[in-house]
């Protein structure tokens, strides 16, 4: 099997990559069918937007693929990966797999939000025995409110 690259183009750019149409041509020695070929960059393996299969066979046959291009990846250096014809099974199991990287890919872009705006706990307050923070007060009518009640003299008896 045969692929080859004949344009590349960035269709738009933003703050978390690019999105690039690569198109080409492709044939192979017997009619059927493959899986969208995944495009190796900077040490990913970054997966075509399509999930149509591309038929093949022994005419070159046009084809043109999406990737999503993560932020900070090199411009140079990018491969083809086209895997050998596969059956519904793996197919199945290899976008599930996608989906999981997607997912944890997801998280860690949460946690490291979270790492700059470090939550804090009950367990990371300051100790209510520490002088410089003040017992919060009870309920109304706590019974040791009640108890500390008293009159002050000065206040009961006055000038008349």
């Amino acid at each position: 099997m045969e692929f080859e690259v004949l344009s590349s183009t960035v269709l738009s750019s933003g703050p978390a990559g690019s999105v690039v149409r690569i198109g080409g041509r492709c044939m192979a020695p017997v009619v059927g069918d493959v899986a969208p070929p995944k495009l190796l960059v900077g040490g990913l393996r970054v997966s075509a937007r399509e999930r149509e299969p591309i038929r093949v066979g022994p005419s070159w046959t046009p084809f043109a693929m999406t990737y999503p291009i993560p932020k900070a990846t090199p411009a140079e250096g990018w491969r083809l990966e086209v895997a050998p014809p596969s059956d519904s099974a793996l197919d199945a199991a290899t976008r599930a797999l996608e989906t999981v990287e997607a997912i944890h890919a997801r998280i860690d872009q949460l946690e490291s939000r979270l790492e700059a705006d470090e939550l804090v706990e009950r367990r990371h307050a300051v100790a209510a025995s520490d002088g410089d923070v003040p017992t919060p007060p009870g309920a109304p009518l706590d019974t040791e409110q009640v108890a500390r009640v008293g009159e002050d003299p000065t206040d009961v008896v006055g000038s008349i």
